[in-house]
């Protein structure tokens, strides 16, 4: 499914890439020569803490933490000259939060564009049981906040407003809560929850 892609409407960006964008899990942005956000996707600005349409025209810097802001113009020079670069470093989130991303980027994926795919590097998972030694399976945060608000009574449309995605983007979520937890619905993945002590 679809998610919302922001940004570079005017710019005649090719469909094909908005598509990309579009349908990629993980964060993809791509930005202009000037080092501003022109494009970006769901799970990047998820990945920021704030709305996609926010992002759109911010400069690198404002998420690169004040310690790490005298590389960026080094960082700029480096992914020029290779053309592709790739590594991990922390996102200075609008809430005042880090998170360690890893990232690979490439220089000129379309004229004055420069595409970034982003992904939250978590530390390794250590596996929970329940009382019974059964194994609890491994729900993201945001897919716990998800089954919660589910729990509560909420319909998608409205877990999507609390939440400040789009409706898809809670549809995909679902669906990897299913997969997880071998349920067929929303009511079995609640029950399943609660039985195992994700949610309350």
């Amino acid at each position: 499914m679809a998610q919302n892609v922001i940004g570079d409407q005017r710019s005649g960006l090719d469909e094909r890439v908005r598509i990309l964008l579009g349908v990629a899990l993980e964060g993809l942005v791509l930005m202009d020569d000037a080092r501003r956000y022109v494009s970006v996707n769901e799970p990047a600005a998820e990945l920021f803490g704030t709305p996609p349409e926010v992002v759109l025209g911010r400069r690198m810097d404002h998420y690169t933490p004040s310690e790490r802001r005298p590389r960026v113009e080094r960082f700029w020079e480096g992914l020029e000259r290779a053309g592709r670069l790739e590594g991990r470093g922390p996102v200075a989130r609008d809430d005042g939060s880090q998170r360690m991303i890893e990232y690979r980027a490439y220089w000129r994926f379309a004229p004055n564009r420069h595409l970034f795919a982003l992904r939250e590097v978590r530390p390794p998972a250590v596996p929970l049981l329940t009382s019974n030694g059964e194994p609890v399976p491994r729900l993201t945060p945001r897919e716990l906040e998800v089954l919660q608000l589910a729990a509560d009574g909420r319909t998608t449309r409205e877990i999507a407003e609390a939440l400040v995605v789009s409706p898809g983007t809670v549809k995909t979520h679902l669906q990897h809560i299913y997969a997880k937890l071998d349920a067929r619905d929303r009511v079995a993945a609640v029950a399943t929850a609660m039985r195992l002590g994700l949610i309350a």
